[in-house]
C-alpha cells in the first residue's frame, strides 16, 4: 500500500482500475476503483476526496471488464 497523497481536486490521478482508499473532507472513508469516484472540487462538497493512497500497484489493478454481474436469484 502506498503513501497518503493529498488531493486538491482535478483529473483523477490514477488509471481507473486501480484500487484506491480515500477519504473525504467530512472524515468519510472507504476503498474503491478510482474510476467510479468523483475527483474534481467543482462543489466544495463534504464528499470532496482530500486524500488518497494505492491499495494495489499498477500491476495488479484490475479492469471493469473483470467486473462480474451478479444475479441474486441464481
Amino acid at each position: 500500500m502506498s503513501e497518503w497523497t493529498y488531493w486538491a481536486g482535478g483529473e483523477r490521478p490514477v488509471p481507473e482500475g486501480m484500487l484506491v482508499e480515500y477519504r473525504c473532507r467530512d472524515g468519510f472513508s472507504a476503498t474503491l476503483p478510482a474510476g467510479v469516484l468523483r475527483w474534481d472540487h467543482l462543489l466544495l462538497a463534504d464528499s470532496d476526496i482530500v486524500k488518497y493512497r494505492c491499495v494495489l500497484d499498477e500491476h495488479e489493478a484490475f479492469t471493469f471488464h473483470d467486473l462480474k454481474p451478479t444475479n441474486p436469484k441464481d
